[in-house]
């Protein structure tokens, strides 16, 4: 029984993964992030991302998105203190790209 349900588990969480993942590509929406000296449309930011190294894109995208630190680890299934660094390394990235 333990077996079949780690199985399980793997593939409702596998399947939850892909559906926000499809989710997450379908959106279109226009929303301002802040930080302290500029503002920047999700349009700007998702420009950015793409000069990000690649271990960066994916927590980005969902950063941008509007998804905080908590609910990225849950579905990238990652450490939270990960992901709290890579959001601030992200951050910190996208602002020295924009300024450049």
């Amino acid at each position: 029984k333990y077996d079949i349900d780690n199985w399980m588990y793997t593939i409702i969480l596998n399947s939850f993964r892909d559906f926000r993942k499809q989710k997450l590509s379908s959106l279109s929406y226009e929303v301002d992030f802040y930080d302290e000296d500029e503002v920047y449309s999700v349009t700007q930011l998702e420009e950015l991302i793409e000069y990000l190294p690649e271990n960066y894109k994916e927590i980005g995208t969902l950063y941008i998105k509007g998804y905080r630190a908590k609910e990225i680890y849950r579905i990238l299934d990652m450490k939270y203190r990960t992901v709290k660094e890579y959001c601030y390394r992200v951050r910190k990235l996208l602002k020295e790209n924009a300024n450049k």
